[in-house]
């Protein structure tokens, strides 16, 4: 478990909740102002969804949706398993791959290190620990 530090001791961290305190502060002077402007945002961002989904479906370049690229996918999984293995492979730049992969029971492992079974050397080696962060989001609007 990592260390838990006071934001106090993260000057970083405490120009952020000046810049947070400030920004509330200003949004609660103007709340009729930023109560109509929300509304606005609402609206053009629900606008906008429809007009997205309306747009793709109908597979056209309309204002400011543009088209960039085509990109083409095959199935090859299910192209294989409809023409079969032989016919499969007679179509140019076909392949079939034989692939052996390593993988185990994460809850396991983490109890045989543990335990000892797994050294730390091994563990150092081997196994990596990264932290997932809950964070404040950004201001969009």
């Amino acid at each position: 478990m990592s260390e838990v530090v006071p934001p106090e001791e993260i000057s970083e961290v405490v120009a952020y909740q000046d810049a947070e305190e400030e920004r509330e502060a200003f949004r609660a002077a103007h709340k009729k102002v930023f109560e109509q402007y929300d509304a606005l945002v609402e609206d053009r961002n629900q606008k906008l969804g429809a007009a997205d989904k309306k747009v793709r479906a109908l597979q056209v370049t309309c204002g400011d949706w543009r088209i960039k690229n085509t990109r083409v996918q095959w199935d090859y999984e299910g192209l294989c398993e409809f023409r079969g293995r032989e016919r499969f492979l007679e179509i140019p730049g076909t392949t079939i791959h034989t692939i052996t992969e390593k993988g185990g029971d994460k809850a396991r492992l983490e109890a045989a290190y543990a335990a000892g079974t797994v050294s730390k050397e091994e563990a150092d080696m081997f196994r990596k620990e990264t932290l997932a962060y809950s964070t404040p989001k950004k201001v969009t609007a």
